[in-house]
């Protein structure tokens, strides 16, 4: 759920999917069960939904997260579903509204963006530490619908985890020595 409520994902037991733009007045929160009527659209990278009415008609609890791996996270099967993965921070940028976490999976790399609370402190102390984090999948996208970029939309709701707090030995993580990979 966007902080502004323009837009939000809402998922069943079966999938998820982007709806935007939200009526006005809609006073969404997240855990809300609703009944959606609308249009579908083919989005920018997925089949969307623009909502014409949302009701609230009860709560529900959140779905368990789904564990992904970096391949998942560019599948269309996963795009709008709450995920989780486990991953090592390489670097973060921050700016007013958004932090962006540069992740690295076991098979790849994901952007985790999370929407900056007021006076929260998100330091380079992340960086190296193994985290678990759990949000949105939503790949970005160039104009031609091709996935640019694995990603993990946490919101305002989720945060990550830390797992283990390290400085990792960077050459460590060289396991072959660049003068054997260059043999001609």
């Amino acid at each position: 759920l966007h902080p502004k409520q323009t837009d939000c994902f809402v998922q069943d037991a079966t999938a998820g999917v982007y709806l935007a733009p939200l009526p006005p007045n809609s006073h969404l929160e997240i855990g809300d069960l609703v009944e959606v009527e609308g249009v579908t659209d083919p989005g920018g990278f997925s089949t969307m939904v623009a909502p014409s009415r949302v009701t609230k008609v009860g709560m529900a609890e959140l779905p368990a997260p789904v564990r992904v791996t970096a391949a998942n996270l560019v599948d269309l099967a996963f795009d709008g579903r709450l995920v989780e993965a486990d991953g090592i921070v390489r670097f973060l940028t921050v700016n007013e509204f958004v932090a962006s976490l540069h992740v690295f999976l076991p098979d790849g790399a994901a952007m985790v963006l999370y929407d900056r609370v007021p006076g929260e402190v998100i330091g380079d102390s992340l960086i190296g530490a193994r985290i678990r984090v759990r949000g949105v999948s939503a790949p970005a996208h160039n104009k031609e619908r091709q996935v640019v970029i694995a990603r993990i939309h946490g919101g305002s709701y989720y945060r990550h985890e830390v797992l283990t707090k390290q400085v990792l030995d960077w050459q460590a993580l060289i396991t072959t020595p660049i003068a054997q990979v260059r043999r001609e």
